[in-house]
């Protein structure tokens, strides 16, 4: 992937077509649009050759993000391996053949432009986005294997053939100009971006490997042959200017952007390898030959200037940009070896001749100035080691001396000036210095005083002189400790810890020890106890495999070899605390440790430690051999706190641990830790030889919390493993930008993907809310969702609770109800209170086997349930109310008043039972909870939908039975406080709509609209207050309203259609009154007693609408009370009355008789039509003493229970 988000294919086997094997092509990809179809030069660079691609299509990405590909076998035409480096651009790409003119190639066979050892790729970056392609085996015309170095352009690249136009170039066979055999060393990049090359088998003429160092312009390069007009170059045979190790430069860069070349096997004239030091000018370079004018030389055969000692570059930057040359062989006169350390302004350099003027010398054969190196400390001074410097009377006493980093210091090394032993053998600072972050320093001088050893502290600033001793140095007071052998670690915060495994004391050799010293003050006098973590038994060797740091500034010591009591090389890890340090016996008490010989907890080989620093301070051990009980090397990986460390014996409770005998958890071969820290602080573990049930090394991998930590067994919550078996490579590869990981199984094509913060999903289920319910409430059945199983095969539930006197394991199960998950709780009656339930699933684990249950997953999901005391209360109200629109509310739910409730509904529209709460307890805290369960009549309407009030956002239940008409379980809670208490409170909302079993039918033969009394009633309810306490209010008001039929349904079939209009024209311009038709008072849809354009407009305005799909109806501005023409009674008659019935015949007389009244005050029209009119004595519906329909009167036979009074004196009104 590029910088800017577009990528590149490298495909070096690509065979374009017939052409050949490895032809090669590198694709361009466009990040947001990708790259599509057959790889062609239309979208690709590629070769035009077979094998034009071996060794090739490798991508470097420059710094400023362009790119370029080298291919050093590629072939032009008949030419073979002329080698090409091409150039792309970001944005673009390049595509098509390559050649000389998309890329920089070679001119003769074999020059393989661009060639690279190894994983090296030939091409060099420079921090402007330019860069260098090494060409060590171009010819030049005839002369093979001259070599050239071309700086390339990073921002529109560099093509053609090399030559000395465009190359700094050899000029003699085998100059292997631009050679990069080992690596960066013969290229060295400064801090201003210009380049230093070396060539040190370059020929200068007749001198073989006189070698050369040529300065480049990270801007435009160097080009032409080298020579002392453009190079530093030497002059005699082998000198070999430019070479100092196969392991080390011999270019050394300094902070300010100069450098400094070191050449010790340069001769003098006839002087072999006196060596020579030379500044260059990193704007301008150095040019010429070496000479005492450019360089500091020697002048005594094998003075070696340069020359460190034990193939260290003698050459020591200092931060401040001067530097300091050591020159341990260096003769002062003819005491030969008495060495020398010069200090070099960093600006003008230093040259001549060493002399006690300008170098602190030694003055006695072997001296050996500045062998064990010059140490560079972070205020810009510096330290020189000399553990062979002999004093006047005693021979290798050694000595330490501070320089200063701005004028350095001069003159014969002496106690007035130095750190100094005093006996023979001494060598201080032969273990070297440490640099402590804060400027000072530490030395360490292990054969101090029979090899009882020595650490001395150092202040950065004005140094320590004079003798070594046990007031001014931490030492050991038997022979043959090494205090200080295993080398001074120094912590984040400045201050250090000393490691001596060999330390002993009066008793026991090989004891060991591991001592923390201050940063500002050190730590003197003998090592002990008292200072120190210290071990008990000879050869526990404390710290024999050193200390980590963690990045909080503590740290952990390693003692694979200590022994608990008689258990021997059980092992330990101890934690010290950074501030302070730690001290005494190595113990169970303040550290890891084994139990079982040959635990050996810490040990770890090939260099890897076995103790892992997380990036959050925190840390992890692995202990492949710890032994479970009597499971051999089972192997353990415990996590440890970065403040307060971990101490005792591995278990299963502390350690992730392995079940099996040669489990070895925590240990990767191959030299690989088995720990592998992620960005944010956790890590993972792999285990290549953990047996996954029957199949040997399962090549387990876990994640582990950097946090927490990970304990127990290897299961599929915790890990993944291989299907197969013992995998030769299981690669990690973090994502942090994504915050993932991956696991791959390279053999079986086999990735797992991770989470750096969660790590594997195990088989998990849905969060489970809270439940809240009233003491003697029936069994509760609660979903399980989200179940999301890892393994294949069957799975075990449980369930517990943490108070079993409230609710007992056995009264809780797990149910598989037709693939519905369901937990089934049963509270005993009459108990109240709290509870936490745990509900666990447990799976068949990495071998989805159930029978091997060491290595199962299991899942927990705990939530709370509270059983409340109900107590009567006056205090609170519930209200019912029916809306056909919601009622307006404010943030919160609450409102000024009640709604009206609506008297009637139609059969097709929809509406809303709304449920409102509110207290009278002022000292409530107003509403937090209300359950209610809803009955309602589900013949006519049916429940849709369920609303909570805004305020109830909490625990939100509720289930609609629309076959038993009723809402049940309808709860939720509210975190905001004192609501209800001045206004009323929205609940909630249930909406009702009609659906197609739901009907009200027109009654023909009674000529009635048809209508149902709707009743809605709450049958239980409680109300949880703010304070906690919860009641069952007394105060509930229920409601009612009436449900209409729709008269344009004419047919009753809930559709509005052209059969109801046959049926209305049927009728048009007919009087109901007069009509023998059943559904001529039904079209009268207006009730004026004719049917007539009214009455089909009003049907043609809802024509097409039907019960499910457009259900709202325009009904005329009278209905539904002009369709109603009955008589009711205010309330029902006591149970105890007994009536008797209206008869036919004398409901017949009375109307005759009332028409016979009334008829001399009518006109001639009324007259005749009240001599139409018919009585009918029927059973009218409950409470309906009659009704008046077309014509007819409909009396109820018994007054709707009341009874008739029949005046049998119509004519006197006395009564």
């Amino acid at each position: 992937a590029l910088p800017n988000g577009n990528f590149l294919v490298s495909s070096p086997k690509w065979s374009n077509g017939a052409l050949g094997w490895e032809v090669g092509a590198v694709t361009f990809g466009n990040g947001v649009t990708g790259v599509s179809g057959v790889i062609s030069t239309d979208n690709s660079l590629v070769g035009s050759s077979p094998s034009d691609g071996n060794g090739g299509c490798r991508i470097v990405v420059l710094e400023n993000g362009n790119y370029v590909v080298t291919n050093p076998f590629w072939d032009n035409g008949s030419t073979a391996n002329v080698g090409a480096v091409t150039f792309g651009d970001a944005t673009n790409g390049v595509t098509g053949e390559i050649s000389s003119v998309n890329s920089l190639v070679g001119a003769h066979a074999n020059d393989r432009v661009g060639y690279h050892y190894g994983n090296d790729t030939g091409i060099k970056l420079l921090a402007n986005g330019n860069y260098l392609v090494g060409s060590p085996f171009w010819d030049n015309g005839s002369i093979e294997d001259a070599g050239a170095l071309t700086w390339g352009n990073g921002t529109n690249g560099t093509t053609g053939v090399v030559s000395g136009a465009n190359s700094l170039i050899g000029s003699s066979a085998d100059d292997l100009v631009g050679n990069f055999i080992n690596g960066d060393l013969n290229i060295t990049l400064l801090a201003n971006g210009n380049y230093v090359l070396c060539s040190p088998e370059w020929d200068n003429g007749t001198a073989a490997d006189a070698g050369a160092v040529t300065f480049g312009s990270g801007a435009t390069g160097v080009t032409g042959e080298i020579s002392s007009v453009n190079s530093l170059v030497g002059t005699t045979a082998s000198d070999k200017v430019g070479y100092f190790h196969h392991t080390t430069s011999s270019v050394t860069a300094l902070t300010n952007g100069n450098y400094v070349v070191a050449s010790p096997l340069w001769d003098n004239s006839t002087i072999l390898d006196a060596g020579a030091v030379t500044f260059g000018d990193g704007t301008t370079g150095v040019t010429g030959e070496i000479t005492a004018t450019n360089s500091l030389v020697g002048v005594t055969k094998n003075d070696k200037l340069g020359s460190g000692g034990s193939l260290l570059n003698g050459v020591a930057p200092l931060k401040n940009g001067n530097y300091v040359v050591s020159s341990p062989y260096w003769n002062n006169g003819s005491v030969s070896d008495a060495g020398a350390a010069t200090f070099g302004n960093g600006t003008t350099g230093i040259s001549g001749v060493i002399t006690a003027d300008n170098s602190l010398v030694g003055l006695t054969k072997d001296d050996l100035v500045g062998y064990a190196g010059i140490t560079k400390l972070t205020n810009g001074n510096y330290v020189v080691s000399s553990p062979a410097w002999s004093n006047s009377s005693e021979t290798a006493v050694g000595a330490v001396t501070l320089g200063n980093g701005s004028t350095g210091i001069n003159g014969a090394i002496s106690s007035a000036n130095s750190l100094v032993g005093s006996s023979n053998a001494d060598n201080v600072g032969i273990g070297g210095v440490t640099a402590l972050p804060n400027g000072n320093y530490v030395a360490v001088s292990s054969n101090w005083s029979f090899k009882k050893g020595a650490v001395t502290f150092g202040n950065g600033t004005t140094g320590i002189t004079g003798v070594l001793s046990a007031g001014n140095s931490l030492v050991g007071t038997e022979d043959r400790s090494y205090v200080g052998l295993d080398g001074v670690t120094v912590l984040p915060n400045g201050n250090y810890v000393v490691v001596s495994s060999q330390w002993g004391n009066a008793s026991f050799y090989g004891l060991g020890a591991v001592t923390w010293g201050s940063g500002t003050a050190g730590v003197t006098g003998a090592v002990s106890a008292a200072n120190s973590y210290v071990g008990a038994q000879r050869y526990d060797n404390v710290g024999s495999q050193g200390v980590v740091t963690l990045t909080n500034g503590n740290y952990v010591a390693i003692s694979p070899n200590w022994s608990n009591g008689t258990i021997l090389n059980a092992g330990a890890v101890t934690f010290g605390d950074g501030t302070t340090g730690g001290s005494g016996l190595v113990s169970s008490v303040n550290s890891l440790v084994g139990s079982t010989a040959d635990d050996r907890l810490g040990y770890s080989n090939y260099g890897q430690s076995a103790v892992t620093a997380l990036s959050n301070g925190n840390y992890v051990v692995a202990s492949p051999d710890w032994d479970n009980g009597s499971i051999s090397d089972a192997g353990a990986v415990t996590f440890g706190n970065g403040v307060m460390g971990i101490s005792g014996e591995i278990t299963q409770a502390n350690s992730l641990v392995g079940a099996h005998n040669e489990d070895q958890v925590g240990y990767y071969p191959r030299g690989i830790s088995g720990v592998f820290a992620l960005s944010n602080g956790n890590y993972l573990v792999r285990s290549s030889y953990w047996d996954n049930g029957s199949l040997k090394e399962g090549d387990g991998v876990t994640f582990g919390d950097g946090t927490t930590g990970v304990s127990g067994y290897l299961t599929s919550s915790n890990s993944v493993a291989s299907m197969q078996g013992g995998s030769f490579f299981i690669n990690v590869v973090r994502d942090d930008v994504n915050q993932t990981f991956l696991v791959v199984y390279e053999e079986e094509n086999t990735i797992w993907v991770g989470s750096q913060i969660d790590g594997f999903k195990g088989t998990t289920f849905d969060l489970i809310e809270d439940v809240v319910i009233n003491e003697n409430t029936s069994e509760q059945s609660i979903d399980l969702t989200g179940l999301d199983p890892v393994t294949e095969g069957p799975v075990v539930w449980s369930t517990w609770s943490d108070n079993p006197d409230l609710i007992p394991s056995s009264r809780m199960s797990v149910l598989d109800e037709g693939g519905r998950l369901r937990l089934r709780i049963n509270p005993p009656a009459g108990r109240t209170g709290t509870a936490r339930i745990t509900v666990q699933i447990e799976d068949g684990g990495l071998d989805s086997n159930l029978e091997t249950p060491e290595d199962n997953g299991i899942f927990q999901r705990s939530f709370g349930l509270t059983i409340n005391a109900i107590e009567e209360s006056l205090d609170e109200y519930l209200v019912l109310r029916i809306v056909d629109d919601p009622t307006d509310v404010d943030a919160n739910g609450e409102a000024t008043g009640l709604p009206e409730n609506q008297p009637w509904v139609s059969e097709w529209n929809s509406y809303w039972v709304e449920i409102w709460v509110k207290t009278e307890n002022l000292n409530s805290e107003g509403v937090a909870l209300v359950a209610v369960n809803l009955n309602y009549q589900t013949d006519a309407t049916s429940a849709t939908e369920i609303q909570f009030g805004s305020a109830f956002m909490q625990n939100q239940s509720g289930t609609i039975d629309d076959v038993s008409g009723a809402v049940e379980q309808l709860a939720a809670s509210t975190e905001t406080g004192d609501l209800g208490i001045e206004n009323q409170l929205l609940f909630a909302r249930i909406k009702f709509a009609a659906r197609d079993q739901d009907e009200v039918a027109l009654d023909l033969e009674g000529q009635s609209l048809g209508s149902e009394v709707l009743s809605f009633e709450i049958t239980s309810s409680l109300i949880g207050l703010g304070t906690g306490q919860v009641v069952q209010p007394l105060n509930i008001e229920n409601a009612a309203t009436e449900i209409w039929a729709n008269p344009f349904d004419l047919n009753d079939d809930d559709t509005i259609n052209y059969r109801d209009l046959i049926q209305l024209v049927s009728l048009y311009n007919t009087r109901p009154s007069e009509s023998k038709s059943a559904y001529a008072w039904f079209s009268d849809f207006d009730q004026s007693d004719r049917i007539d354009y009214r009455d089909l407009i009003a049907l043609v305005s809802n024509y097409g609408k039907s019960k499910s799909k457009q259900p709202k109806i325009n009904y005329p501005v009278n209905f539904p009370d002009a369709w109603d023409e009955r008589f009711l009674v205010s309330s029902p008659p006591p149970g105890e009355m007994t009536v008797g019935n209206l008869k036919q015949k004398k409901a017949e007389q009375l109307v005759e008789q009332a028409v016979n009244q009334i008829s001399p005050e009518l006109s001639p029209e009324k007259r005749e039509l009240l001599s139409g009119v018919e009585v009918k004595v029927v059973d009218l519906e409950e409470g309906i003493l009659g009704r008046a329909v077309a014509g007819t009167i409909y009396l109820d036979v018994n007054a709707a229970g009341y009874g008739w009074f029949v005046d049998e004196t119509p004519t006197d009104n006395s009564e």
